[in-house]
C-alpha cells in the first residue's frame, strides 16, 4: 500500500426540475448539465438507481405525465470546494431539456473538497507508518481513508450486519457525506479492506442507515428586521450541521437552538423547536447517520 496525495472531491447534492405543463412525460438524461446563476459552477446529473424515476433503459430520469417536478442527484463537474454552493444557487439549464422549464437546488451542494493539504498528508503519513503491521483496525482505517477525502466510516468487530454476535466477523459502515454512497465506492472500500484484513476473518461493507430529521421552530426577531433572509440563514446553518454529522452521531435538540442563535445575531428567541414532531434528541443506529429533511422555520 503506497502513500499518495488524495485528489479533490466533487460537491454533491440534488436539484429539482420543474415544468409549467405536465401533460406529457419528459426525460432528464444522466449527464445533463445545470449551472449556478452566475455561470461559475456546473453540475452534471448523476445515476441514482434508488430513485424510483430512474430508467436504465432510457438512461435517465423519467418525469411521468401529470408530475410537475422531480428531484435528482447531481455532482459538480469540477472537483473542489468551489462547488459547495448555497441553496437556490443552481438556476440555469446548461442545455434545453424538452418538457422541462426550470431547475433549482432546495438544499446546498456540499462535501466538495480541494486536493489534500500538506498538513493532512503529513497526518495521514503518520497513520501510514503505524499501519504497516496490517491486520489491525488502524490498518483497515488507513486503507479506507486513502480511497478519497471526506469518507466517514465505523468499524464494528465480532458482529454481523444485523448486529448479532459473530466472532471473527466485522462490519464497516461507509458514508461519503451523502448518506447514500454509490455501490462502486463500497466495492472500492471492500477491495482496499481485503488487502489488509486479518487472515480467517470475514467482513461486510455497507452504507449507513439514513434517519431523516425534519426540524420545525418559531424564530423571534426584532420587529423592524426583515425576517426572510434571517430564516434562510438559520435554515442553511441547520441543514449544514445535520448533514455533516458523523456515522452514529446523535442530533441534540439544544444544539439546533444554539445554531439558530449563532446563524444571525438578530435571532432573539427559538420557540417550539422540534425534531420529527418531538422535543427530544434524535439518535440513529450505531451504523446509521442523520440527514436533514424538511427544515420549517417561521
Amino acid at each position: 500500500m503506497s502513500l499518495t496525495r488524495l485528489p479533490a472531491v466533487a460537491a454533491i447534492g440534488t436539484v429539482t426540475f420543474s415544468r409549467y405543463t405536465s401533460t406529457a412525460s419528459a426525460l432528464i438524461p444522466a449527464g445533463a448539465l445545470v449551472r449556478t446563476a452566475d455561470g461559475s459552477q456546473t453540475f452534471a446529473i448523476t445515476v441514482d438507481p434508488t430513485n424510483p424515476a430512474w430508467s436504465t433503459t432510457s438512461g435517465g430520469y423519467v418525469i411521468m405525465s401529470g408530475v410537475a417536478s422531480l428531484t435528482v442527484a447531481a455532482s459538480a463537474q469540477v472537483p473542489g470546494s468551489a462547488g459547495n454552493v448555497q441553496a437556490g444557487s443552481v438556476t440555469l439549464l446548461a442545455s434545453a431539456i424538452p418538457g422541462v422549464d426550470t431547475v433549482a437546488n432546495a438544499a446546498p451542494m456540499q462535501n466538495g473538497l480541494d486536493a489534500e493539504s500538506d498538513p493532512a498528508l503529513r497526518a495521514r503519513f503518520q497513520n501510514f507508518v503505524q499501519s504497516r503491521s496490517r491486520a489491525t483496525p488502524l490498518a483497515i482505517g488507513y486503507a479506507i481513508s486513502s480511497i478519497q477525502q471526506g469518507l466517514g466510516y465505523t468499524l464494528q468487530e465480532n458482529v454481523d450486519p444485523s448486529g448479532a454476535t459473530r466472532m471473527g466477523s466485522f462490519v464497516i459502515t461507509v458514508d461519503d457525506g451523502s448518506g447514500h454512497p454509490p455501490s462502486s465506492l463500497l466495492a472500492t472500500v471492500a477491495t482496499a479492506v481485503e488487502a489488509v484484513r486479518p487472515v480467517g476473518s470475514t467482513f461486510t461493507v455497507q452504507p449507513p442507515a439514513v434517519t431523516i430529521a425534519n426540524v420545525s421552530a418559531i424564530l423571534t426577531v426584532p420587529g423592524a428586521a426583515n425576517k426572510s433572509p434571517i430564516v434562510a440563514a438559520v435554515t442553511q446553518a441547520i441543514q449544514t450541521y445535520i448533514n455533516t454529522l458523523s456515522i452514529g452521531a446523535a442530533l441534540p435538540l439544544t444544539r439546533l437552538a444554539q445554531i439558530a442563535y449563532g446563524a444571525n445575531p438578530l435571532v432573539t428567541n427559538v420557540a417550539q423547536l422540534q425534531i420529527n414532531g418531538l422535543t427530544g434528541d434524535l439518535t440513529p443506529l450505531p451504523s446509521g447517520v442523520v440527514k436533514a429533511g424538511l427544515v420549517a422555520l417561521s
